[in-house]
């Protein structure tokens, strides 16, 4: 399962149910402007994107925003903490920059509090004869409209499913148990349900794009490196007397592809779920998986005390002995220093030209990296 892959459902219900974004347009609509939704759901309504803590050098300050902007984040932030479950249907448009192709899909999509998700993804194919709204700039001809890949991706709070019907195949992706419940919101899948909108504002950069009598456009750009390897820029349209999402693009990270997820007939805290009844669905989290050949991938187990951690060696070489010595222990690594050849000049005095083991090697933190650093100008080199 790819990071772009899991993303597809974390993306989806993260937006749907929560604030935040953390798994595609017609021509015009990603140059110029917004394309309203049609009744039919066929035209994109927006314009033409696994996380860990934050590294230590990560800046958390969070920068005040105003007031309406701020406003927002709250009232999304208490509208999405009275959801127990959700569940709608979407439209999809993904779009590949590089090869100028649209690719369709549509399905339902289910949410239950804390952990529980699902979204079914099936082919859409073109009404005969219609053509793409989305042109390439340079030859202006309308991008191939595609049917996209049906699939199914399930999270039932112990583990990711990806269920391929065609094939009959079924793959398990467990979950650590330490993402696991309301500790997803820090997990590989970002669902965001429920996140104060202070820790929104330090993962993410808020801006208020548009705001219309029942909905509000947020550009969203991530502050995190693990949140930006995933998405690039998200793009949120809000209904404001609901807080739930009508539209939702992201951007990959590459700016090479751009997907679309537009919402309808949502539905909250509902006991009666007439989606199951129309797919044939008694627990959307327990799919019957009888006669498909089951993939189990699992969780590595934690390491055992006394167990040294593998890491790679950063290369220091041309750097000064303190910052050699600084940037080596914060890897974990004991440092001893050797004199080496005589520096041809001032600035090269005590700066590494050697290290052992050499860059990049795999090395038990708390090892020692030996460093051969320039010494004193000979005496003969200063007259």
């Amino acid at each position: 399962m790819t990071k772009h892959e899991s993303l597809s459902l974390g993306v989806l219900l993260s937006i749907a149910v929560g604030l935040g974004v953390t798994p595609a347009a017609p021509p015009a609509v990603a140059q110029s402007g917004a394309v309203r939704p049609s009744a039919q759901g066929k035209q994109d309504p927006l314009p033409s994107g696994r996380l860990p803590r934050p590294e230590p050098n990560v800046d958390l300050r969070v920068e005040k925003l105003p007031p309406k902007l701020e406003q927002i984040l709250k009232e999304w932030e208490n509208a999405s903490s009275r959801i127990r479950t959700l569940e709608g249907k979407h439209y999809r448009w993904v779009y590949d920059l590089t090869f100028n192709v649209e690719k369709r899909a549509e399905g339902v999509f289910y949410y239950e509090a804390p952990d529980k998700g699902r979204i079914d993804i099936k082919a859409r194919k073109p009404e005969p004869g219609e053509v793409s709204q989305r042109v390439d700039p340079k030859t202006k001809k309308p991008f191939e409209i595609q049917p996209d890949f049906p699939q199914k991706w399930i999270c039932d709070g112990q583990a990711v499913w990806q269920i391929n019907d065609e094939k009959k195949t079924a793959e398990r992706y467990e979950i650590p148990p330490e993402h696991r419940g309301r500790n997803i919101i820090d997990g590989p899948l970002p669902f965001l349900f429920g996140m104060a909108a202070e820790k929104a504002k330090q993962r993410y950069v808020f801006k208020l794009l548009r705001e219309l009598p029942t909905e509000v456009w947020l550009d969203v750009t991530p502050r995190w490196k693990q949140d930006a390897a995933n998405f690039r820029k998200a793009i949120i349209i809000l209904d404001t007397t609901t807080y739930l999402p009508r539209a939702v693009k992201l951007i990959d990270p590459g700016g090479y592809k751009e997907t679309v997820f537009q919402f309808r007939d949502l539905r909250v805290n509902k006991k009666e779920r007439p989606f199951q009844r129309l797919f044939g669905v008694r627990d959307p989290f327990r799919p019957s998986l009888r006669g498909y050949k089951l993939v189990n991938h699992s969780v590595k187990p934690p390491q055992q005390p006394g167990e040294q951690k593998q890491a790679r060696v950063p290369s220091v070489i041309g750097f000064n002995w303190q910052a050699a010595t600084t940037l080596l222990k914060r890897a974990g690594y004991q440092v001893k220093y050797v004199r080496g050849e005589p520096a041809t000049r001032e600035e090269l005095v005590f700066v590494v030209y050697q290290q052992k083991p050499a860059p990049k090697t795999t090395l038990p933190k708390g090892s020692e990296v030996v460093l051969t650093l320039y010494d004193r100008i000979a005496t003969s080199s200063r007259r």
